[in-house]
């Protein structure tokens, strides 16, 4: 008789706990979509200050190319000089232009994407920045190989004749440095960004329904007990 009792009070305790837990409140697990677009939308403006800050740099190689070309001493490695600067200038404003010009757009397109799919946002974001940070590093170390390698040539073309050929290698130098310095800091607001999405926590809320299964499991748990 005490292990048929002992047995029911198992069974009963068994049948309790599998209520409670079948009607414990689901969990919905979603990735906050204000964080997502709070760190995409400082991330949209920090494009928009590079736009301004690239382009800046490019009126300044151009108006230096054109210095040193019109109004230099009038030497053959100061018109040297002005040839890569002028190009890097025309190419340096171009960039600006074009992020100042598509940075709005992107925004917008996330909004939408934020509202319908936080998570997927988020896991596009993290995707891009991935795929814009090895494009960096792929640039950044042809642009070190151009300044050792434009500051090399320079250093060799010390004949009588070579004046504007080792104009072209100092300009070239110059600007290249000026990109690795332009394109480093681009890396590092993509790394700042992503480590940022990386870092967005889970928001858990109950789902539908989890609530009224509960009372349920309740109030069987409580009528088995009497």
């Amino acid at each position: 008789m005490v292990g048929r009792t002992s047995r029911a009070k198992l069974f009963r305790a068994l049948v309790v706990a599998a209520v409670a837990a079948c009607s414990a409140p689901r969990l919905a697990r979603a990735h906050d979509g204000a964080a997502v677009r709070t760190h995409a939308h400082a991330w949209f403006d920090g494009e928009r200050r590079s736009g301004w800050l690239w382009g800046s740099v490019g009126v300044l190689s151009l108006g230096a190319a054109t210095g040193l070309y019109r109004f230099g001493a009038g030497s053959d490695v100061e018109r040297g000089m002005a040839y890569p600067i002028g190009a890097f200038g025309v190419l340096q404003t171009a960039i600006g232009v074009g992020s100042l010009l598509r940075g709005s757009g992107r925004a917008d397109e996330l909004d939408a994407l934020v509202l319908r799919s936080p998570e997927e946002a988020r896991r596009r974001e993290i995707d891009r920045m991935r795929t814009l940070r090895q494009a960096f590093l792929a640039i950044e170390i042809v642009e070190a190989l151009v300044v050792v390698g434009a500051a090399g040539y320079a250093a060799t073309r010390t004949s009588p004749g070579q004046e504007r050929s080792r104009g072209v290698g100092l300009g070239l130098a110059m600007e290249g440095g000026a990109m690795l310095l332009l394109d480093g800091i681009a890396a590092a607001r993509a790394s700042v960004y992503a480590g940022q999405l990386d870092a967005i926590s889970l928001s858990v809320a109950p789902a539908a329904g989890g609530r009224g299964l509960s009372l349920v499991g309740s109030f069987l748990a409580l009528s088995w007990h009497c």
